[in-house]
Parts: C-alpha cells; sequence; structure tokens
C-alpha cells in the first residue's frame, strides 16, 4: 500500500542519503521509482514539499523530535539519532504498539468507534458523530474535514475491527451510501486486499480513503491516544564544542618536514567566516581527492566522530593519531560541507551539492563563502604576485588578524594550488593562467544566460568592499528568495541584483553599505510599514515601485512575505 508523501521522503533519506540532504524533487523522483507513492496530481514535487515542511511544522507544535530537518533551498535530511541504550527504546515501543493491538482488536465495538472519533478529532476533523447503531446506512462515524479554512468536505466513515482484510465488496457498499456531497474513509485494525485497494483509487469512480491496522496505530500513538509518552534524558557529545581550540593536524608534503600549530577560535565574530583551514593526508597535491573520500564515507555512513576517526586512521596509513584524525575532520567542516548533529557527522546542502558535481568551482566558491582570507589572498594575487609573508602583512591588516606565523596563509594557498586556481614560482604566488581556469571561471556569478550584447556582471561587482554584515544580509536573503520556487534564478544585472521567475524580475537588490535596498513589482499603496516607501515618482534602479530598506537579520522573516507576495502575483501573471 502508498505511503503518505511524508512517510515515503523519511523512507527515501533512509534508503538514500544516509542523513545527507536531498532537494525535494529528487526525493520525489525516488519515491515514485521505489514505489512508495502514487501521485495523482500534475505536481507531485510540490505536494512532497508541502508535505515535509507540513510534518516538521507539526512536530515543532507537538514538541515532538525532528524527523526531517531543513537546509534551504529545498534540501531536506532525516535525522539519524543515535541508540545509546542499544534497541532498548525501539524494542518498548514495539510491545507497546503490539499490546495496543491486541487491546484494540478485543475492544467493545462501540468504545472502539468512539475511540476511532477521537483520533479523527485529533487529526483534524470536526463535527465528528459516532452513528446510532440502527438507521446508519453502514455509517459509524460521520466527521467534516476542513482544508485551510476554505474547503469543508463532509465525510462518511466506515470502522472495520476485523481480523481479516477488507474487501472491495466493503469499498463498493461504503461507496453506495454516500451522500451527493460525501467523501468515505473506511478504517480498519487489519489491512485491505489488492481489490479492495483497486477499487477505492479507481479513477472512473468516487474515490474512497483507507487507513490500514499499521497506520492507525501510528496514528493513535502520534497523538497519544490509547499510550501515554515519557520523556527519557540521554546526553550525546556536542562534537562542535570542540572545534574551537583543535590541534592544527600535521601534514608530511613533498618538500617539508612535519609541522603543526594550535589554532586560534575557529569562527570569526565578525561574518561568521572560519578562521583556520588545515591540509589533509595523501600528499600536497592530493588534498581535494582525499577530501572526497571522505565526503563519500560521511554520505554512505552517517558516522559517529569516533567512527570517522577510525575509518581515517585505517583508510589513510599515514594518519596514526585519533588527536591528528580529529582534526583532519575539521577540513570538511571548516569548508562547510560537513555538520555535526551531536555525536553523528552529514553532509550540509553545500557538501550534497558539491559531492554530486565534484567540480573544483564549487569547492572554491564554499572556501571563499565560509573560510576566512580565501577571497581576500584571491584579490591580492589579482592584482600582482605576492610572497606568503606579503599575504599575511596584508592579512594582517586587512582582517585584524594574529597570525604570528605564515603558516595558515600556506594551508590556503595549498588548497588554491589543489583546485588549480594558484601556483608558485619560488618564493611567490601567483593566479593560473587560462581564460578556462578555476581562477577565472569561478569569478563569474551570474546564474543565467546574459542576453545577447549585455555585458556579464559579478556578485564581487556589488558585494565587493561592503561590510560583511552586508554581506551577510545579503547571503541570508539569497538562500531564502531562491528556496521560494524551483523556477527563480539570481541574475547580476550592473545597477542591482535580480531575482527571475522566466523573464520576470520577482525582487530587485541594491547593496549598500549601512542597508540593502529591496525593489518589489508590488502596490506601495497596499502596504504600509516603516521598512518601505513608494518610488513610483522618483527615479531608481530595481523593477517596481516599492522599496524596502533591509538592514538587520531581524527584518528578514518580513522582507520574505513580500517577496512571497511578489511570486504569487508573477506567478498569477504568467
Amino acid at each position: 500500500m502508498p505511503l503518505t508523501f511524508a512517510d515515503a521522503a523519511e523512507e527515501v533519506l533512509k534508503r538514500h542519503s544516509k542523513g545527507a540532504p536531498m532537494h525535494y524533487r529528487e526525493i520525489t523522483d525516488l519515491a515514485v521509482s521505489d514505489g512508495l507513492i502514487e501521485p495523482g496530481g500534475q505536481t507531485p514535487e510540490a505536494s512532497m514539499n508541502v508535505a515535509i515542511r507540513q510534518d516538521i511544522k507539526r512536530q515543532d507544535l507537538a514538541g515532538r523530535d525532528q524527523r526531517f530537518k531543513a537546509h534551504g533551498r529545498g534540501m531536506y535530511g532525516v535525522t539519524l539519532a543515535d541508540d545509546p541504550l542499544g534497541g532498548a527504546i525501539q524494542r518498548k515501543n514495539a510491545e507497546v504498539k503490539r499490546k495496543l493491538r491486541d487491546r484494540l482488536s478485543d475492544l467493545d465495538p462501540r468504545l472502539f468507534e468512539e475511540l476511532i472519533g477521537e483520533l479523527l478529532s485529533a487529526v483534524g476533523y470536526e463535527d465528528v458523530e459516532v452513528t446510532k447503531y440502527v438507521g446508519d446506512g453502514g455509517i459509524d462515524v460521520r466527521a467534516t474535514l476542513t482544508v485551510g479554512g476554505v474547503t469543508r468536505v463532509q465525510t462518511a466513515i466506515q470502522v472495520k475491527r476485523w481480523a481479516k482484510n477488507v474487501s472491495g465488496r466493503t469499498v463498493r457498499e461504503l461507496r453506495g451510501a454516500l451522500g451527493p456531497h460525501e467523501r468515505g474513509l473506511i478504517i480498519t485494525l487489519s489491512g485491505f486486499t489488492r481489490d479492495a485497494m483497486a477499487d477505492a483509487s479507481s479513477e472512473t469512480r468516487m474515490p474512497i480513503s483507507l487507513v490500514d491496522g499499521n497506520r492507525l496505530l501510528d496514528l493513535l500513538i502520534e497523538h497519544d491516544i490509547g499510550v501515554t509518552r515519557r520523556r527519557v534524558t540521554v546526553y550525546e557529545l556536542d562534537e562542535d564544542a570542540f572545534s574551537v581550540d583543535a590541534e592544527a593536524p600535521q601534514e608530511a608534503d613533498e618538500d617539508s618536514e612535519q609541522q603543526s600549530a594550535t589554532v586560534s577560535p575557529t569562527r570569526q565574530p565578525r561574518d561568521g567566516r572560519v578562521r583556520s583551514l588545515w591540509p589533509l593526508p595523501g600528499g600536497r597535491r592530493a588534498w581535494k581527492s582525499s577530501l572526497d573520500r571522505m565526503l563519500q564515507f560521511v554520505t554512505g555512513a552517517a558516522p559517529t566522530m569516533a567512527e570517522a576517526v577510525a575509518w581515517l586512521i585505517q583508510d589513510f596509513p599515514p594518519v596514526s593519531s585519533e588527536k591528528v584524525a580529529r582534526g583532519y575532520w575539521q577540513v570538511p567542516k571548516s569548508l562547510g560541507l560537513v555538520e555535526a548533529n551531536g555525536e553523528r557527522l552529514g553532509l550540509t546542502s553545500e557538501g550534497a551539492s558539491y559531492l554530486k558535481d565534484g567540480s573544483s568551482q564549487l569547492l572554491l566558491a564554499s572556501a571563499k563563502r565560509n573560510v576566512l582570507g580565501v577571497t581576500e589572498i584571491l584579490a591580492y594575487l589579482s592584482e600582482r604576485p605576492h610572497s606568503p609573508a606579503e599575504i599575511l602583512e596584508r592579512l594582517r591588516s586587512d582582517l585584524a588578524i594574529t597570525w604570528e606565523t605564515d603558516l595558515q596563509v600556506g594551508f590556503r594557498l595549498g588548497w588554491l594550488e589543489n583546485l588549480g586556481v594558484a601556483e608558485a614560482e619560488g618564493e611567490v604566488w601567483h593566479l593560473s593562467a587560462g581564460p578556462e581556469s578555476p581562477a577565472v571561471t569561478a569569478s563569474r556569478a551570474v546564474a543565467s544566460a546574459p542576453l545577447p550584447g549585455r555585458p556579464t556582471h559579478s556578485l564581487e561587482h556589488h558585494l565587493g568592499g561592503k561590510p560583511p554584515a552586508m554581506v551577510e544580509l545579503f547571503a541570508k536573503l539569497e538562500e531564502a528568495v531562491l528556496g521560494l520556487d524551483p523556477g527563480l534564478q539570481l541574475v547580476v544585472r550592473k545597477q542591482y541584483v535580480g531575482f527571475q521567475l522566466g523573464k520576470r524580475t520577482v525582487c530587485s537588490v541594491i547593496p549598500q553599505k549601512r542597508r540593502l535596498r529591496v525593489v518589489l513589482p508590488l502596490d506601495p499603496k497596499a502596504i504600509r510599514h516603516d521598512m518601505v516607501r513608494d518610488i513610483s515618482n522618483v527615479g531608481h534602479w530595481g523593477l517596481g515601485d516599492l522599496e524596502v530598506s533591509y538592514e538587520s537579520l531581524d527584518q528578514l522573516g518580513q522582507l520574505v512575505t513580500w517577496i512571497k507576495k511578489a511570486v504569487r502575483e508573477t506567478l498569477s501573471r504568467s
């Protein structure tokens, strides 16, 4: 029997991702190919996205542990909690579920129907009425399902506390007893025959919804009907708490002795970029390939840190110390590719995207976004060749860092060398040459193809030289907007950065030093707020008549609400 969209998403993520995030479109495709869902509409991807988001919201409102984690831009992962009690909790819950089924099978039929009525109220039905035994036409419960406060669906429910599976005959009898505006629902403690499932989902007849015994038990337990919930506190080690003063691993490259250093705190308070970046085992030119192997292991095993350390020691013979191995695992975390969920490691959305693509350009983009000094070093090398000592002096001046040696500079240059972006000649470093080198292609930030004759521009054109706080504001806005609709894309113009649906611009952003000016194609007379102003009668960049002043992250939620409205209006005009 097909699963619900949310249950199918959980199964797909457990089967195919091992905790790594996946886009809801990919989740939908795998759910269909695995036979977990049978989409009835034209847009199952949208239904999947909504189902996962609603599941997250329901679990949050109920104060229950989440089974999904949203990573932004339509990416979701499944939470893989450790079982520190060796399966005892799972065995206990399975035993309670078995006892619940036994008690329900022995329950008085009338009490069973009333219990179902209580469950229907808990899942969102209104006006629930358990019918009388006589003259009910075989209907046990009647209720009304209200959808979003807009549509009211009158529902007639049959309850079957049978040991045998419900047949197609029961489905047909219920359909015949329905009123002109009623939908049918059959709930059983057993299951359904193939004939019943085929008849219920027939495209030529009024559909009948089916809930079998396993789904019934899950719903009763989810809504605490017939069971009580007891919370047990279990402590897990927080691996992120120990990444602050970790020791850098030792790297024996082809030309130098082993070296190590104790690093300062990993996060730079000003803009969130990581201060420390280290090498990886395998030799100076093999850091990227070593990183790829580590990410493959994470996505395949969803390991604890202890398991990850043991694997690294086993797969990289020169690594023999647990302390050094832990240091190496800080590298994919520093690059924004891996995150710790309690004691387990999993890929971030950036990590999942990079692992799927594997390109140096994506890895360079992650390094620039997450590691302090990478963007600045590239800028220095674009001016002229530099020695590591010269780069260190400029970083000290520009970023107020207090590194005593150029060790961290050398590690960054080594990564840029691995990515084909920079190379050394004697004591100085310069950008790699050639129009198709990653140093050139990685700087192109235009998401859509430029119009003929229109010059291209990069985000650096707008964000270069802006305070880190403004860069962060833009990054959060970009993530939120691109996650609203899969058709949205970022387009960089000379005077503004646009977000487009097809050829229609739904949002224009003009970065400034103290704020981001956001222009929307909305009626300024319809919105009254201290963040907005009417610019219909003044000259301005961007497409639209409503300007929003976006100055801090706590304004992002309100701004996204207006952008959603612009997206809806754009879609309605398409």
